[in-house]
């Protein structure tokens, strides 16, 4: 992305590899795979780091722990045949109060009739 306001807001992406996962989830603590055709986060996994040699996956509505070492093993299962997959850094929302002030106001004011504008 050429834009430098929006790629700042862009997590980092790749192209999903064994390894890269690895290296991610030493960078960050929570990853998402997902494949690039989809649509209502069908086929999205995440996996979160619990410590360096434990890590959390989540697919569907299912949720189970692994080491490190079966992490490959358990994501390929989980993966959709015949798609490409993104590995994606997990995108952590702000803190409200570093939303700035003018707009966090105005989503709490109410108009006349007791609904929020």
């Amino acid at each position: 992305m050429n834009d430098p306001i929006l790629s700042r807001h862009v997590p980092k992406t790749y192209w999903y590899r064994a390894a890269r996962l690895r290296n991610m989830l030493k960078l960050y603590s929570s990853v998402y795979i997902k494949p690039d055709i989809g649509r209502k986060g069908n086929g999205v996994i995440r996996v979160r780091k619990l410590n360096a040699s434990q890590v959390e996956i989540s697919h569907r509505d299912r949720t189970d722990q692994c080491s490190m070492k079966e992490l490959k093993h358990k994501i390929r299962k989980l993966m959709t045949p015949g798609k490409n997959t993104w590995c994606s850094k997990a995108l952590t929302s702000p803190p409200i109060t570093a939303v700035p002030s003018t707009f966090a106001s105005s989503c709490r004011s109410r108009s006349k009739d007791g609904g929020f504008r």
